[in-house]
């Protein structure tokens, strides 16, 4: 009897063995989809589990595929807006484009909310290798990448986010202008947001004495050159700090776009709301060179084939939709969509060319065909508008 269920227990065990030879876990793109209704957690794979370090996994993809045969590789990417901001929901979106496109060969860990890089931190990790990938906004990166802050001018209008957005990956793709400052990395998408707009705590800009003495966060040497000239101080601040400098009164205002006023909820600590396009934040999707070219040509090209504007038409008017949410926040909280008087918008206009004319000639000096990259962002636009 005891001999009979000791081959029994064998026989298990070789069955569960077996079993799990066959079907277990495949390391890699083997684990479902990602996803799903909810993003993952922050700082978590497509499916669910912990990421592990950049570059290749020994572990197999879905059987019938065009890429069997082929390792599966884990990329970690880091952004520092939270999971359920635009950029948040974007990068999850992409990674799961990625890994369906390659059938589970690319594996790409979204870590979002600033876990591993803020912005300023983020570009140097990222060439580095710390990171494989990342969201982040060229702001805290003056004179990196000069001609791209064509953008960041003073009033141009080029319309809303997904208008703006075109024109920047037209340029970059159909002209050689932007590419000594990307030749460092692997750019997967370039986008704007909508435009930002002026705002202030509780100072009703009604006449140009209304701006005398106000001290308002600006993000770029441009716009705060045009500030100085219309009697307004501007000063850098973290847009995570700009809620608390508004309401303890350090700052009378901001510039800063829809997004930023709706995540950092500013509609709270401010009631006069400019509707006038004053400069965009502009973000670069980017990937180390290193990373890319582990790749073999095939999923190589699976990267190229979700770059460019077919990365933008994941989330192409999201930026835009949100305005209108933003507006109905604002009247919600108290506060008022305005415009400028006329006389004080176009001393703002006439500040803001003098400014550019500025950025232009300080680009020109330099060697960079600044003028030339102006007067090409405008021709591209309009044929978006």
């Amino acid at each position: 009897m005891k001999r009979g269920l000791a081959i029994t227990l064998a026989m298990l065990i070789l069955l569960v063995a077996f079993t799990a030879a066959c079907g277990g876990g495949g390391g890699g793109g083997g684990g479902p989809a990602p996803g799903s209704a909810a993003p993952p957690a922050a700082g978590t794979s497509p499916d669910g589990s912990a990421p592990p370090s950049g570059g290749a996994d020994p572990g197999g993809a879905p059987a019938g595929n065009p890429f069997e045969g082929l390792p599966t590789f884990r990329f970690v990417l880091s952004q520092a807006d939270s999971d359920q901001s635009l950029p948040g929901q974007y990068m999850h979106a992409w990674a799961q484009m990625v890994h369906e496109k390659s059938h589970g060969h690319i594996v790409v860990d979204v870590n979002n909310g600033g876990g591993i890089a803020a912005h300023p931190q983020a570009l140097g990790m990222l060439l580095d290798g710390t990171i494989d990938m990342t969201w982040v906004i060229h702001s805290p990166y003056p004179d990196v990448f000069p001609m791209s802050e064509v953008f960041f001018l003073p009033t141009i209008d080029l319309g809303t986010s997904e208008q703006a957005t075109r024109t920047f990956v037209d340029v970059f793709e159909n002209t050689d202008l932007f590419d000594d400052e990307y030749a460092n990395v692997k750019v997967i998408a370039l986008r704007t947001t909508t435009s930002g707009i002026f705002f202030t705590r509780d100072q009703s800009i009604d006449s140009m004495s209304d701006l005398n003495g106000l001290i308002i966060r600006s993000a770029v040497n441009s716009v705060t050159r045009a500030l100085s000239q219309i009697g307004v101080r501007g000063e850098g601040v973290p847009i995570a700090e700009l809620y608390s400098v508004l309401q303890n009164g350090s700052f009378d205002g901001a510039i800063t776009d829809y997004h930023g006023i709706h995540f950092s909820r500013l509609y709270e600590v401010a009631n006069y709301f400019y509707d006038h396009p004053i400069q965009y934040v502009t973000y670069m999707f980017v990937m180390n060179l290193d990373a890319y070219n582990s790749l073999p040509p095939e999923l190589q090209q699976v990267i190229d084939d979700l770059s460019g504007q077919a990365a933008i038409d994941v989330m192409p008017d999201d930026w835009d939709r949100l305005s209108a949410v933003v507006h109905g926040e604002i009247r919600d909280s108290g506060g008022d969509i305005y415009t400028f008087p006329p006389d004080v918008w176009a001393q703002f206009q006439a500040a803001a060319e003098v400014a550019t004319a500025e950025w232009i000639a300080d680009q020109e000096s330099r060697g960079r065909p600044a003028q030339r990259v102006y007067d090409t962002v405008l021709e591209s636009n309009r044929k978006f508008r």
